[in-house]
This record gives structure tokens, C-alpha cells and sequence, in this order.
């Protein structure tokens, strides 16, 4: 029995790394509709309609596929900042992994820091920094302090 395959096209400014390799925004890959659907969940793909051709059986090449990645500015080899280059999320910059983390907690709240954590690819410490973060926000000042 063979599952499923759908295409899906990577979002800008995301990177997805599979067993294959790097994948970046603009290329469209085709894998399994489980795998599709945790991506387009998580924000990182979004849903590719199949061409006439594709349906027709050929390997019509996709538009994006041979994308390049973005590139840094960095030469190859190249460190660059080591502080702007920690966790799965690093290639996002941190600041991209934070608004991530708040979006995620905006979404739903009740949800723990491991759990937002590994969805979003940072450390649940990150995570909890986050939520302290915007607690303390909406924390109104007592004007008589």
C-alpha cells in the first residue's frame, strides 16, 4: 500500500531539512499528505494545487525546485556571529524563532513550553522567557508605586 503524495511549496524565509536535504522557500517538494499536513500546521508549507501535467504522470519540473539558498552575505565556511547561529531554528535568526514562539502562544496559551518548544524548533527555556515576556507586558503598572 502506498501513501499518499501531495505537493507542497516551502514559505518564505523558511528552511525545512529533511533526509534529502535543505529545502528552502519557493521550492516545492512532493511527500507523504501526513507529512504535508504537520507542515502546513506548523507554517512551514503551504498547499501546492498539481498541474495538468503532473497528473498526467510526467515529472514536470517544479517552479522553485532548483532554488537557491538565500544567501547570507557570509562567505562558505564562514562562522559569522556565533550567537546568531544556536538551535534547529538557527538559520531564522533569533529574533524570527522569538515572534514564532509568541505567535504559537498567542495561538493557544494552555499549551507548555516543551510542547511550543518543539514545534517551533527553540529550547523551552527560550520559550518560557518568551511567556514571562508578554505576561509582565500585560501586566498593567500600579500608578501609586
Amino acid at each position: 500500500m502506498t501513501a499518499e503524495r501531495v505537493s507542497v511549496r516551502v514559505r518564505d524565509g523558511r528552511q525545512i531539512v529533511t533526509d534529502t536535504g535543505h529545502h528552502y522557500g519557493g521550492q516545492v517538494l512532493t511527500v507523504p499528505a501526513r507529512l504535508a499536513r504537520e507542515w502546513q500546521r506548523y507554517g512551514w508549507a503551504e498547499p501546492v494545487e498539481p498541474t495538468a501535467a503532473a497528473e498526467d504522470g510526467d515529472q514536470a519540473a517544479a517552479p522553485g525546485a532548483d532554488a537557491e539558498p538565500p544567501d547570507t552575505g557570509q562567505a562558505e565556511g564562514d562562522p559569522g556571529d556565533p550567537g546568531d547561529q544556536e538551535g534547529p531554528s538557527a538559520p531564522q535568526g533569533r529574533a524570527n524563532v522569538r515572534a514564532r514562539i509568541a505567535e504559537e502562544l498567542a495561538a493557544d496559551p494552555s499549551r507548555s513550553d516543551r510542547v511550543i518548544a518543539k514545534t517551533v524548533g527553540a529550547d523551552h527555556k527560550t520559550v518560557g522567557s518568551v511567556r514571562r515576556e508578554r505576561l509582565d507586558a500585560d501586566q498593567p503598572t500600579d500608578p501609586g508605586a
